[in-house]
């Protein structure tokens, strides 16, 4: 699932960039995205993630919380790092909420929570600094 989502997601951005010349003009497929269209996205994006984790009962816990990285890798790809930091930050807190000890609470009463979820922001702002880097090096 990690494979697909990291390279998956650059496949996709690849795709949608697909640009052409014409008479030293650069054209793109789409319209630029406004931010209020981006934050939506966003939190739709982490809110299907969350959803599709609860229905199918896989606890993101047992797995590092690396199954709440979707999101993060899907925003890096295409709308750059600082709202792959709104979609860790989001991540992180719909982890704790829906799936740390105790449910429903943003309270971190276990150790491997609050190793987990560190490890998740850390790992997830690494990815998400790589993404851009691949797609934007400036």
């Amino acid at each position: 699932m990690f494979l697909l989502c990291a390279s998956g997601s650059s496949l996709l951005r690849a795709i949608l960039n697909w640009t052409r010349t014409s008479s030293n003009r650069e054209t793109t497929l789409h319209p630029p995205i406004s931010t209020t269209v981006k934050l939506g996205l966003i939190l739709l994006m982490t809110g299907a993630t969350v959803a599709t984790l609860w229905a199918c009962k896989i606890n993101p816990r047992d797995y590092a919380y690396a199954p709440l990285l979707p999101p993060v890798l899907l925003t890096a790809t295409f709308f750059g790092f600082g709202y792959a930091v709104l979609a860790i930050v989001l991540c992180t807190a719909a982890g704790d909420y829906f799936f740390a000890l105790p449910i429903y609470d943003f309270r971190i009463t276990h150790v491997e929570d609050l190793v987990g979820l560190s490890v998740f922001a850390v790992l997830g702002a690494g990815l998400a600094w790589a993404m851009q880097q691949l797609i934007r090096p400036d």
